[in-house]
């Protein structure tokens, strides 16, 4: 089942984005700064929505660790306006702003259709580019 994590730092934005985003079919995570930060550690999503309610730092700080982790995530910046520092960011990136529920759920389910049809020929689930390093590693000694 596709998995979603949504980030932010209002509480009842949070839980309104989760029940919007359970329309996917996916399964769906929705958590504060610190609690997405352990579950972004431990397991893999294939989508990841970052609310306009973080601070720009927690935001560049997710963005990074996607690209260091789990560079085959999709990334979904609710933001007005692409932030100035996304030119560092070397992940794809979607800014579904001042759209309606219906039109957001769409763009999400094409993510996550783009995210399966991609992980279908590969491993069922991506590694993190650290597990799989150490993998390799003990493959070759």
């Amino acid at each position: 089942m596709a998995k979603i994590l949504c980030i932010g730092s209002d509480a009842g934005l949070l839980q309104t984005r989760k029940l919007v985003l359970e329309q996917t079919g996916a399964e769906v995570h929705s958590t504060k700064f610190e609690a997405g930060l352990t579950l972004l550690e431990a397991q893999y999503f294939d989508v990841v929505v970052l609310c306009h309610t973080l601070a720009e730092r927690d935001t560049i700080h997710i963005c990074k660790l996607l690209e260091r982790f789990w560079p085959a995530s999709q990334l979904v910046l609710v933001e007005e306006l692409a932030p100035t520092w996304l030119p560092t960011c070397n992940h794809d990136v979607t800014f579904p702003w001042r759209l309606g529920p219906l039109k957001f759920v769409q763009i999400i389910k094409g993510l996550l259709t783009n995210v399966i049809s991609r992980r279908g020929k590969q491993a069922a689930f991506p590694l993190p580019r650290r597990a799989a390093r150490t993998r390799a590693l003990a493959l070759v000694n």
